[in-house]
Parts: structure tokens; C-alpha cells; sequence
């Protein structure tokens, strides 16, 4: 699914946001793209820091530890209220990397990623929106 097609996706009239749901950033922490270290540590992808402790879910020994996985998944219930009032929430990119504080997943750290995370959502709309505009063939039928 390309760029546009997850936004022409997300555009549909909808009735409202579902009464529960996550914000759209995060992952499924090991499932696509499992990163092992030199030690067997096993981490949630290639990108996040080795030597954070929070990151480590698990070992080729022991296998997975489904309780940091869980934590990193539900990295939304740091900033829930916040995120509860986004309009971004659907397109969120934030991911556990951005809430990494030396070890600790931390709710003023992932905060402070939100503008960045707005001014990429709006940057989108504007590109959907001119595209659609200044289109023609499928773009007119969404």
C-alpha cells in the first residue's frame, strides 16, 4: 500500500474515532523486523538504542519477554489523555524510540515529539489534498 492510498484510506468519511483504539505509531515490538545483538539480546527493530534496558525484550535463551513487549506496544497510555484529544492520533508516528529516556519510557519525552508528528500529518494532508485536487484519473473517486 503506497503513501497515498493509506491516506486516501484514513480520509473516508467515518462516524468518529473507535472507543478504543492506539495511536497509529507504534509497532508490534519484534514481529517484523527483530533485531539480535552480538550477545543474543533481542530487541524490537535495528533503530532503537542497545544499550537502553527498557528496548531489551528478551534473549535467544530465554525467548521474548511479553511484558516489555506489552509495554512498548501500549507506549499511548503515556500521554493518553493528550493523545485522547489529537487530531493526529489515527496518523501518529511516534514510536517506543521516541519515549526512551536511558531505560525509561518517558511521557514529557514522547510529548515533546508531538509537533514534529503535526507538522508531518499536515504536511500529508496538504500533499493528499493538492494531489487530489490537481489530479485526475483514480484521485477523483475518492
Amino acid at each position: 500500500m503506497g503513501f497515498f492510498d493509506d491516506i486516501k484510506k484514513k480520509m473516508k468519511p467515518s462516524t468518529g474515532l473507535a472507543p478504543v483504539m492506539a495511536p497509529g505509531g507504534p509497532c508490534v515490538p519484534g514481529q517484523r523486523r527483530l533485531f539480535v545483538n552480538v550477545d543474543g539480546a533481542l530487541y524490537p527493530c535495528e533503530r532503537i538504542s542497545e544499550t537502553s534496558d527498557i528496548m531489551r525484550i528478551g534473549d535467544i535463551y530465554n525467548g521474548i519477554d511479553h511484558a516489555k513487549v506489552d509495554a512498548l506496544l501500549n507506549i499511548g497510555q503515556l500521554t493518553e489523555e493528550k493523545c485522547k484529544h489529537c487530531y493526529a492520533v489515527r496518523y501518529c508516528t511516534l514510536c517506543a524510540k521516541n519515549c526512551d529516556n536511558n531505560g525509561e519510557l518517558s511521557p514529557e519525552l514522547k510529548a515533546s515529539n508531538c509537533q514534529s508528528v503535526h507538522n508531518e500529518v499536515m504536511e500529508k494532508f496538504r500533499d493528499y489534498l493538492f494531489t487530489r485536487e490537481f489530479s485526475i484519473g483514480e484521485w477523483e473517486r475518492v
